[in-house]
């Protein structure tokens, strides 16, 4: 295939990509027919099928490209960062995912939420186990160099690593609450008690204040 050929190609498929993520992303995965695809990018439905197979194909394809420009951005960021604290480097991973969900759209999708929502997908559930299982080692790298660097206390860092992992399940529903009306924790009631003072405070700063500093007074 000539160059050129090759770029268009390539062209193509990621506007039908695009597309797929925009439908997706607004019907849900049941309710979405790949002809709602094609009209999106303006193609012919049979120009999709000339790229994908089935629309199972074409949401698989779309989330391992999620799962692995997730990977490279985290290690990009994290190799300009070298010599800077955990804290300043769980704080880059907060403002990478954040910017990704703003950016790609999925909202509230972390690696494990992927998991548990598309376990059906055999395929994507091994490239999130990947993604999880990078995640956990990046954590886990940083929380031994802290340590290395006598910034943190000798802590199990794989134990950190896992509770960090849990914290950013939910982390990112959390610090975008202070900006609407939305409440944290959907799960209280609409009378919830966590007023719009309290969710002004509920920013990346203080999550990753509380977790390098905990909430025990010093001594």
């Amino acid at each position: 295939m000539d160059k050129t050929r090759k770029e268009r190609t390539q062209k193509k498929r990621q506007l039908i990509l695009d597309a797929a993520l925009s439908v997706f992303l607004q019907n849900g995965y049941e309710k979405t027919k790949i002809i709602d695809i094609a009209q999106k990018a303006g193609i012919g439905k049979g120009t999709v099928y000339e790229y994908f197979d089935s629309k199972e194909t074409l949401f698989q394809c779309l989330l391992n490209s999620y799962c692995q420009y997730y990977k490279e951005t985290l290690q990009t960021t994290l190799s300009q960062m070298e010599g800077q604290s955990p804290q300043e480097k769980l704080m880059a991973i907060l403002d990478i995912e954040h910017s990704l969900q703003k950016n790609v759209g999925l909202k509230s999708m972390s690696p494990l939420k992927f998991q548990i929502e598309f376990s059906h997908f055999p395929g994507l559930q091994q490239a999130v186990s990947h993604m999880i299982v990078f995640k956990f080692n990046t954590l886990r790298d940083i929380l031994s160099d802290g340590i290395d660097a006598g910034e943190l206390r000798n802590i199990n860092t794989a134990l950190a690593a896992v509770m960090l992992m849990g914290v950013g399940i939910i982390a990112l529903d959390i610090t975008d609450s202070h900006r609407s009306e939305h409440c944290p924790l959907g799960t209280l009631p609409p009378d919830h008690p966590i007023s719009l003072e309290d969710r002004k405070q509920f920013t990346d700063e203080n999550l990753v204040d509380l977790i390098m500093h905990g909430i025990c007074a010093p001594r």
